[in-house]
């Protein structure tokens, strides 16, 4: 009698907690659809208010011509034009399109893609809300130079993540695509939900994915957009670490990040060093907190595109994470070079770094006991930790490089999509390279079997110098 009564309990108990749990899934998705709702009046009312179409002016709208702004130029432009719209600070109409009540949001950039000669395309970054499960379909209306245009249907190619309520991660990335060939790349593209392409959105420049003379070796992309954080050196330490281990070109995306950050890039980025573009995705594009990593996928997959026609190998990492050799060679470029010649028999389209976390440890790498420090400026934590992982993680937390024309679709840890005549990643040994991660707060060891290494001793020389004469002035 007791057993029976407990199993009521069990099971009464079971019913509630169920219940509880839609319950909290129905006010939420109530939340965020009134708040749809409630910014879909006031666009309306604003609307009403300026009785203005949503266009371009016809000197934004071309790749080939970028209007002169008072964004600092850099040596990028030199070797392909980009196009500098993103660049921070951007217009919020600059950086994307949304269609379907908000529910798609395209980035405001487009791509014509040739490295198929048999069916060359027009491809856009996207992300879609999938709590609704029914997506739109999506027409693309070409614009060409001898005012011939075409209204082509576009297919949801590729998608990069999942619609996971638990985390609140409800627009997930797609790559749109052209259904059928486009011949030539148009002059600039916008988007319609019509299949006749009525209601056109605002224009949409296009970049050509056609490769440059002067071609990067390596890049780095720092793949989440920055948001909450306030430490200048972070920001220096990345780059100044990254620019000793070879990168010829760093990119940041900015969310939501103070001034005073982009005041200490502006060097870098007159250098040529570094770009900062602008994300922004948030309200009234879409709510931010309803996109887990703020569309970490769309930054990766842009980051990518943006840069094919002019950077062979891109790593993708976050600021706390460093592609490493770990054998003779000191620059990454040099190391990839030598991978790529190991597997060149069967051609990859990325090298995939096993991660390795590395502890926070009262012992330093002995070089630092020969350089000086001002009161502004702090021992990076590379310099500061020497206890490492005895085994780096497989598949959980791994980094790319990828080269860049052999991907499509790419995910934070793994190729989605690839070129056909290319192998899948190749996982590099540990002795060859590794993906260092410095995550803060910092990480004890605890019971995780750890070595000592004082490999990232080689950099001090050449790092410590350089943060000094930005950190100190």
């Amino acid at each position: 009698m007791q057993l029976k009564k407990a199993a009521l309990l069990l099971f009464v108990v079971f019913v509630c907690i169920i219940v509880s749990y839609l319950c909290f899934f129905r006010n939420v998705d109530n939340e965020v659809e009134n708040e749809e709702l409630e910014d879909n009046r006031k666009s309306s009312q604003n609307v009403r208010k300026k009785s203005k179409s949503f266009t371009m002016s016809p000197g934004n709208s071309i790749l080939k011509t970028p209007q002169p702004n008072n964004r600092p130029q850099n040596h990028v432009s030199n070797r392909k034009q980009i196009y500098h719209n993103l660049f921070h600070p951007a217009n919020a109409s600059d950086l994307w399109v949304t269609l379907d009540n908000k529910r798609l949001a395209v980035r405001r950039l487009a791509y014509y893609d040739a490295r198929d000669p048999d069916k060359p395309s027009l491809i856009l970054n996207a992300l879609y809300d999938l709590r609704h499960s029914r997506k739109p379909r999506v027409f693309v209306h070409l614009k060409y130079s001898n005012e011939f245009s075409q209204c082509l249907p576009m297919k949801y190619k590729t998608k990069s993540g999942k619609l996971d309520r638990g985390m609140r991660e409800y627009y997930v990335y797609f790559l749109l695509s052209t259904k059928e060939s486009v011949s030539e790349i148009p002059e600039s593209v916008a988007l319609s939900l019509n299949k006749d392409c009525n209601d056109l959105s605002s224009n949409i420049p296009v970049q050509s994915l056609e490769q440059g003379p002067d071609l990067i070796n390596y890049a780095v992309c720092l793949h989440k957009a920055l948001f909450s954080i306030s430490d200048v050196q972070v920001l220096v330490d990345w780059i100044e670490l990254n620019k000793a281990l070879g990168a010829e070109l760093l990119i940041l995306y900015f969310q939501t990040a103070p001034e005073n950050m982009y005041t200490v890039l502006k060097p870098y980025i007159k250098q040529g060093l570094v770009e900062v573009i602008d994300w922004n995705l948030m309200k009234p594009t879409v709510p931010v907190s309803y996109t887990r990593d703020l569309g970490q996928s769309g930054v990766i997959n842009e980051c990518i595109y943006r840069n094919m026609n002019r950077v062979k190998y891109l790593a993708l990492t976050d600021i706390d994470e460093f592609i490493v050799p770990e054998s003779k060679f000191e620059k990454v470029g040099d190391m990839v070079e030598y991978l790529e010649e190991k597997t060149k028999s069967k051609p990859v389209s990325a090298y995939r770094f096993h991660n390795t976390y590395y502890f926070e440890d009262p012992v330093s790498v002995p070089q630092v006991k020969d350089v000086s420090f001002c009161p502004k400026m702090k021992l990076p934590r590379y310099f500061r930790r020497t206890q490492r992982a005895t085994h780096a993680e497989k598949y959980g937390s791994d980094k790319l490089v990828v080269k860049t024309r052999a991907v499509n679709v790419v995910q934070v840890h793994f190729v989605v999509d690839k070129q056909k005549e290319y192998e899948a990643e190749y996982e590099v040994p540990n002795d060859i390279g590794r993906s260092n991660h410095y995550r803060w707060p910092y990480r004890m060891a605890d019971f995780t079997p750890h070595e000592y290494s004082d490999i990232m001793g080689r950099y001090v020389a050449t790092v410590i110098p350089k943060i000094k004469s930005v950190m100190c002035e």
